[in-house]
């Protein structure tokens, strides 16, 4: 067995971040579990190791999923017991797909739980339809993510480093720098302050 393994990741906030605890019965079912109830938390390094990093469309993935679990769920969420539609394809498409146990395509079937509609796709604003299979109930969320402070700053960096292999210099550590504090601000910032939800 292996013991102390270090962090590959650069920043200790990445591990005072809430994490989203889950019911998965397949855990039980597969013989990987006692406990046919039993909740597990999945941290946002988990997220990360899945996906290879934290970006800003993963923050926003991950932040979305705790939204929507707070307006659906009055207890740990059942992973699978949701499909939810997005405007874009980032990310944060990958996030919420891994923490709400989402599969849209598994070997040849097409489950149709994820569903991807760019056509009213707007900078700065990431719009969630998120529908809980077992009771019927559905929420929207409108993450203004391009309210935060220094977005547009980060966005002409963006815009900036597109099409070069190697970046590197003072614009692209300020990119970096500016991806991880508005991932950390969408993950912490308050609710109310970037966030709409509708009950649908």
């Amino acid at each position: 067995m292996t013991t102390g393994r270090q962090s590959p990741w650069m920043h200790a906030w990445y591990d005072e971040i809430e994490p989203i605890r889950v019911l998965d019965p397949t855990a039980w079912k597969a013989g990987s579990s006692d406990d046919r109830d039993q909740v597990f938390p999945i941290y946002l390094t988990d997220v990360m190791k899945w996906n290879g990093h934290l970006c800003l469309g993963l923050a926003r993935g991950y932040r979305a999923a705790m939204v929507a679990f707070d307006e659906l769920c009055d207890s740990p969420p059942q992973r699978g017991d949701f499909s939810a539609k997005f405007d874009r394809d980032t990310c944060m498409v990958d996030a919420f797909a891994y923490i709400a146990g989402i599969r849209s395509d598994f070997g040849r079937q097409n489950l149709g739980t994820i569903e991807i509609d760019k056509t009213g796709a707007v900078t700065g604003r990431d719009v969630y339809l998120v529908h809980r299979i077992s009771t019927g109930d559905t929420v929207e969320i409108i993450m203004n993510f391009g309210d935060l402070e220094d977005f547009d700053e980060l966005w002409e960096l963006k815009g900036k480093m597109a099409g070069v292999k190697s970046p590197h210099g003072v614009d692209f550590e300020r990119y970096r720098e500016l991806m991880q504090k508005l991932s950390y601000d969408v993950l912490t910032v308050p609710v109310k302050e970037f966030i709409e939800v509708r009950h649908l």
